[in-house]
C-alpha cells in the first residue's frame, strides 16, 4: 500500500460507532471493538474521513459466510484504474491489489428531509485472508452529491446492529482541481497556477510554495503574508454536526512540522493561523468566526501550504470536552503528500545559468516573454532574419543550424522530488502542452548550471536530441505534448539533470497569452498540473523601431513603431537603451531582419536594456556614394527622435556609422557609448594623426592614392584641396580630416584585422581594374561584402565610368578635362601647332608653384566638383586675385560650401579618404579598440572553417555567424554599456 499502512494504528472509532476489529494490511491485530448483534435486514452505514489513510475492517464472526460478490476501486493501476467493477460470483472474482475490497467513503448522512443521490449495495467476500475485509479508502473523486454504500448481511445472520456515531459529525475534504480540469469540482478564489488533481490515491501531492504569486520579491513560502493571488494552497474543509456533542466545545488543529503552516481565509487573503506550542487552540462555545463557520452547513476552510519537501505531513484535527481538555474524543488526521518541489523554471535572468535566482519569477502578472522561430536559418554563416519566413525554421523536425539556437531558451523540468519516490518510471507519464500547441522542445543532456551551453560554446557535438547523441545545431524537435521519454525522466532523477530548449512554434501576427503546462499522470491517471504562465509572440514585438527612410525619401512609406513594445514592455528593462543601426544596402524590410538578429543575442546574453532598431535609407546599390550621402542627410534628424532616450549605447555597422558619427558630431546627438562595428569610415575622420595598422601615415596616404596620381604633388588632390583655404573659408572643412575627432573619448572601435569589405588598400590601387563585373562582385555580394570594396569606391571617386552606376561623379581621382578651366590648371598641347586645345598637365609638369593655389581654387586639378542651384564652390582664396572667367566671389563659395547638403555631397562623391577604413584599423585616442578577429581566439571559440572554407572575420560577421561563435562581441558590448543591470 506505498507506505500508507503505518498511519492506520492512528485511527479509532468513537462512542457510537460501529464495533469492528481493526488489523492492518498484514492482517495483525490492532484494535478489537465489538461487532454486536446483527439482523439480516440491517444496514451498516460507515464513514471513514481520513484523508489518505487506509482503514482495514474486519469481523471474526463473520468468516463462516458464505459471501458471494465484491466491488472493487482498483486503486493501484494493475487493473482499471478509477472504474467501479462488481463481480456476481465468487469463481469469477479478482483483486489486482491482493485481498483488499476499496470502497469509496461516505461523506455524511444527508438531512431528514433529503435522499440519497446514490446507493451502492454491496455482499462483499475477499478469498485467501481468512477472514470477511473491507477496505476504506478516502476517494474524493466520488465525494459530490450524497452518496451511501450499504453493507447487506448474509440472510442466514440474525441479530441486531445500532449503526451511526462520532465518525459521521466530523468531515475532511482537501482542495480540489478548478471545474476546467476536474468536472464537477471547485477551488478557491483567484486563478490557479498549481493544480492538484484527486483522482490518484497513490499520490496526492501538494506542490512547494517557491514560486511568487504576489511578487514582493522573494518566494512564497519565505514570505510572512500571502497574497490573494497565491494559489499553492490545499483547501481542507471541516464540518461538524452538533448531534450528540453539546459537550465538545475545544478545538485543536496541529500540523505535524514545520514543513506545513496553516491559514484561513479573510475575505481572499490567507491568514496565518497563530501556532502556539506548535498548534492552533479555539473554543468553540465563544461563537467567534472559526466555532461559527466550523458550525455551518458551508464549513470551516482551512489552507495547508507546503514549506518544504517531504515524503508526508498530516494534520490532526482534535475535539474534546469542555470539562476535559485532555480527553480526546474525536481525532482526525489529514494525510497530506507528498509535499513536492515541482517547477518549471527557465533562465529568467539569462545568465547561462539555471539557479536559484530564476525560480519564482515567473508569474501570472510576469509571464516568461518569447518569440516565435518564424525566420529561416540555413547554416552557421548564414540565414534570412526577417519574420514569416515561407519556410520557417520551427516548421520542421530539427534545429536549422547553430545559428538557429538563438530562437531556443533552455527550461529546466524540476521533477527529481517525484520521480525519487517512484522506481518504474514507465508507470508515470510527464508532458508539457500548451493550448496553441505553438512550442516544440529538444532534448539535451545539460544540467541547470551548464543550461546556457547549447548557444555559448561551439564545438558542441554529441548531448542533444532523442538519443542524446546530437550537436545541438542538427538535432531533432519534438512537438509539444509529446510525453516526456523515459529516459529523460531517468537523467532527471538519478543525474539531477532535465533541461530541455524550446521554439515558438507559430508565424502567428499575434502574441499568444497562453500558459506552458507540465501535467504528470501516474497509470491512466492524472496526478497533477503545474504551469508556467507564457507569452508568445513575434520578436518585432518586442522592440522599437525608428524609421528616419522618409528623411532621404519622402516617398517611401514609415516602419517607425516607437511605442511600447507589446511583447516586453517597458517595465522589465532597466534605466539604459540599446540603439542598433545597420549599414549600407539594407532595405526596410532587411533592417528588422538585422535588428531581429541583434535584439535576440543581446537578449539571450542577459540585455534588460530598451532595445531601439535604428532604420535609414541606405539600400541604394550600387551607388554608394548616394548611400554615403544620405547617411549624412539622416544624421541631422536623428537627435530630434531619439534625444530622448536615456542611458544610450548605440552600435552602428558599416556606412551606419557615418548615421551616427556625424549626429554626435554636428547635430548633438549624445549617447553615453558608441560602437563602432567594422566602421565604413576613413581613420582620418577619427584622428588624422593616426598610421592605422601601417607604420605611419604617409604609408596609409600613399596606398590610398589612386595609381595614376601617384607622382603628383598631394596639393592637386581633390582630397587637399581644402588645404588651399583659411580657417574662416567654409572650404576648408571640405575635408575627412578630423570631421569626427570630439566623439573618440566615448567610443569603441570594433574592427577586424582580416577585414574583406574595408580591407586596407595595397601599393597599387588603381581604377583602371575596375571592370563592370568587379562592381558586380563589389556591390552585388553579401551585404557589401566584396574584399576590397570600400577601398575601391573610394578610388572610384570621380571615374567617368562611375557615372554608369553612381548619380553623380565628380573631383575624385580623374583629371579636369574642361578646356575653359585647363587654360589656367592645364598645358596647351603642342600639335597642331595652332591648336588651342589643352590638356591636363603631367605629374612632371607639375609642381609646388605650377599651377597656383588661386588657379586650384577657383578651377581645380580634378573633375570639376558639381554646381549647386547654379552657384559653384570655385572662387578665389582672396577676391582681389579673382581670375579671368570666374564670377563667384571668396564669400560666396565660402557660404556654398559651409551649407551642409553641399558637405555631404562632395564629402560622398568627391573627396576621396586618403586613410584605410576603421573597420579594419585601431583608432588613436578612442576609448578602446578591439580586434574582432584576436577577440574570439584563446576564449574556446572554433571558428565554422568547415563552411566559410577560412578563418578570417568578415565585415558582417557579428550578424551573420552563429551567435556562438563570436559571443565576446555581445558580451563586451553588453559590458560596456552596462545592459545587463537589473
Amino acid at each position: 500500500m506505498n507506505g500508507k499502512t503505518e498511519s492506520v494504528q492512528n485511527a479509532r472509532f468513537y462512542r457510537g460507532a460501529a464495533q469492528f476489529d481493526l488489523l492492518n494490511t498484514e492482517g495483525t491485530l490492532i484494535k478489537n471493538v465489538d461487532l454486536g448483534s446483527l439482523a439480516e435486514t440491517d444496514e451498516l452505514l460507515i464513514a471513514q474521513h481520513e484523508i489518505g489513510e487506509l482503514a482495514v475492517i474486519t469481523s471474526n464472526e463473520l468468516d463462516d459466510f458464505p459471501l458471494n460478490g465484491t466491488l472493487l476501486i482498483n486503486q493501484y493501476g494493475q487493473d482499471v484504474y478509477g472504474t467501479l467493477k462488481y463481480q456476481t460470483t465468487e469463481e469469477s472474482f479478482s483483486v489486482a491489489d491482493g485481498h483488499f475490497v476499496v470502497i469509496p467513503p461516505v461523506h455524511g448522512y444527508p438531512q431528514d428531509d433529503e435522499t440519497w443521490d446514490e446507493e451502492l449495495k454491496v455482499l462483499s467476500f475477499v478469498p485467501d485472508f481468512g477472514r470477511d475485509v473491507i477496505v476504506l479508502w478516502n476517494d474524493l473523486f466520488m465525494r459530490n452529491g450524497q452518496k451511501r454504500i450499504v453493507f447487506l448481511l448474509p440472510p442466514t445472520r440474525t441479530g441486531s446492529y445500532r449503526a451511526g456515531g462520532a465518525m459521521e459529525l466530523l468531515q475532511i475534504e482537501p482542495r480540489i482541481v478548478a471545474t476546467a480540469h476536474s468536472p464537477g469540482t471547485t477551488t478557491i478564489a483567484g486563478a490557479p497556477r498549481h493544480f492538484l488533481n484527486n483522482d490518484s490515491s497513490e499520490l496526492f501531492p501538494l506542490l512547494v510554495n517557491d514560486d511568487e504569486d504576489d511578487t514582493v520579491g522573494s518566494a512564497d513560502n519565505a514570505d510572512t503574508t500571502l497574497g490573494a493571488d497565491d494559489d499553492d494552497l490545499m483547501k481542507v474543509n471541516l464540518k461538524l454536526s452538533m448531534r450528540g456533542l453539546t459537550s465538545w466545545d475545544h478545538l485543536e488543529i496541529t500540523p505535524s512540522s514545520e514543513n506545513i503552516r496553516i491559514y484561513e481565509m479573510s475575505g481572499s487573503s490567507p491568514i496565518l493561523l497563530p501556532l502556539n506550542g506548535g498548534k492552533f487552540t479555539t473554543t468553540l462555545t465563544d461563537n467567534n468566526s472559526i466555532a461559527t463557520a466550523l458550525k455551518s452547513e458551508v464549513g470551516l476552510d482551512i489552507y495547508a501550504e507546503a514549506m518544504a519537501s517531504s515524503i508526508e505531513e498530516t494534520i490532526e484535527i482534535t475535539l474534546a470536552e469542555a470539562d476535559d481538555e485532555e480527553s480526546l474524543d474525536v481525532r482526525e488526521l489529514v494525510t497530506i503528500g507528498p509535499l513536492l518541489k515541482v517547477d518549471l523554471v527557465p533562465d529568467y535572468n539569462r545568465d547561462g545559468v539555471i539557479d536559484s535566482a530564476d525560480r519564482g519569477k515567473v508569474t501570472d502578472t510576469d509571464p516568461f516573454r518569447w518569440w516565435f522561430n518564424d525566420d529561416d536559418d540555413e547554416d552557421a554563416v548564414s540565414g534570412d532574419d526577417r519574420t514569416g519566413a515561407s519556410s520557417p525554421d520551427f516548421d520542421n523536425a530539427v534545429v536549422d543550424s547553430e545559428r538557429d539556437l538563438v530562437d531556443f531558451f533552455p527550461l529546466f523540468i524540476d521533477l527529481k522530488d517525484l520521480l525519487s519516490a517512484i522506481d518504474d518510471l514507465s508507470t508515470i507519464e510527464v508532458k508539457l502542452t500548451h493550448e496553441n500547441s505553438a512550442l516544440k522542445f529538444v532534448y539535451t543532456d545539460l544540467l541547470p548550471g551548464d543550461s546556457g551551453d547549447y548557444l555559448r560554446k561551439s564545438n558542441l557535438t554529441t548531448g542533444y536530441g532523442s538519443n542524446f547523441d546530437q550537436a545541438p545545431g542538427t538535432a531533432d524537435t519534438i512537438d509539444i505534448g509529446t510525453a516526456l521519454s523515459e529516459a529523460f525522466l531517468t537523467k532527471i532523477r538519478d543525474e539531477d539533470k532535465g533541461v530541455l530548449l524550446i521554439e515558438g512554434a507559430s508565424s502567428s501576427s499575434s502574441i499568444l497569452d497562453k500558459p506552458l503546462k507540465l501535467e504528470v499522470s501516474r497509470s491512466g491517471s492524472q496526478l497533477f498540473e503545474f504551469e508556467m504562465p507564457l507569452r508568445l509572440g513575434p520578436v518585432t514585438e518586442m522592440y522599437r523601431v525608428e524609421d528616419f527612410s522618409q528623411v532621404a525619401d519622402s516617398n517611401m512609406s514609415s516602419i517607425t513603431a516607437s511605442g511600447e513594445p507589446d511583447l516586453y514592455p517597458d517595465s522589465l528593462t532597466n534605466d539604459k537603451t540599446f540603439m542598433h543601426v545597420h549599414g549600407f544596402k539594407v532595405s526596410q524590410d532587411d533592417s528588422l531582419a538585422w535588428h531581429n538578429e541583434i535584439l535576440k543575442r543581446l537578449h539571450q546574453l542577459g540585455s534588460n536594456a530598451k532595445f531601439v532598431g535604428v532604420t535609414w535609407h541606405g539600400d541604394t546599390a550600387p551607388d554608394y556614394h548616394k548611400a554615403v550621402y544620405q547617411a549624412f542627410k539622416t544624421s541631422e534628424d536623428l537627435n530630434q527622435r531619439l534625444g530622448s532616450y536615456s542611458n544610450i549605447t548605440v552600435a552602428a555597422h558599416s556606412l551606419g556609422n557615418v548615421v551616427i558619427s556625424n549626429a554626435m558630431e554636428k547635430h548633438q546627438f549624445d549617447p553615453l557609448n558608441y560602437i563602432l562595428l567594422n566602421a565604413a569610415v576613413p581613420v582620418e575622420a577619427y584622428n588624422i594623426n593616426d598610421a592605422g595598422d601601417s607604420s605611419n601615415p604617409t604609408e596609409m596616404r600613399e596606398h590610398m592614392t589612386e595609381k595614376g596620381w601617384k607622382d603628383y604633388p598631394d596639393r592637386v588632390f581633390a582630397a587637399d584641396w581644402h588645404k588651399l583655404f583659411p580657417s574662416n573659408d567654409a572650404r576648408s572643412e571640405l575635408t575627412w580630416r578630423n570631421r569626427f575627432a570630439s566623439i573618440r573619448n566615448r567610443s569603441y572601435n570594433f574592427y577586424s584585422s582580416t577585414e574583406n569589405t574595408v580591407q586596407n588598400a595595397d601599393d597599387n590601387q588603381s581604377f583602371v581594374g575596375l571592370t563592370i563585373d568587379a562592381f558586380e562582385n563589389m556591390f552585388g555580394g553579401e551585404k557589401f561584402g566584396h574584399r576590397g570594396a570600400w577601398v575601391n569606391q573610394e578610388i572610384a571617386k570621380g571615374h567617368v565610368f562611375t557615372e554608369i552606376f553612381f548619380d553623380r561623379s565628380q573631383g575624385g581621382w580623374d583629371f579636369n578635362g574642361n578646356q575653359n578651366d585647363l587654360e589656367q590648371v592645364g598645358i596647351k598641347k603642342p600639335f597642331p601647332a595652332d591648336s588651342d586645345s589643352y590638356r591636363p598637365r603631367s605629374a612632371s609638369e607639375t609642381t609646388d608653384m605650377v599651377p597656383t593655389n588661386e588657379q586650384l581654387a577657383q578651377f581645380g586639378f580634378f573633375k570639376r566638383f558639381d554646381t549647386y542651384d547654379g552657384e559653384k564652390v570655385y572662387g578665389p582664396i582672396d577676391d582681389a586675385n579673382v581670375l579671368p572667367g570666374i564670377t563667384q566671389t571668396q564669400s560666396g563659395a565660402s557660404a556654398l560650401a559651409s551649407q551642409n547638403d553641399v558637405q555631404w555631397h562632395m564629402l560622398a562623391e568627391a573627396i576621396p579618404a586618403l586613410s584605410y577604413g576603421a573597420g579594419a584599423n585601431q583608432v588613436s585616442g578612442m576609448k578602446e579598440n578591439f580586434d574582432l578577429e584576436s577577440l574570439t581566439e584563446g576564449v574556446g571559440i572554433y571558428w565554422p572553417e568547415s563552411i566559410r572554407e577560412h578563418s578570417d572575420w568578415w565585415h558582417s560577421d557579428y550578424q551573420n555567424v552563429s551567435l556562438n561563435y563570436v559571443i565576446p562581441v555581445f558580451n563586451r558590448m553588453i559590458e560596456i554599456g552596462g545592459l545587463d543591470a537589473d
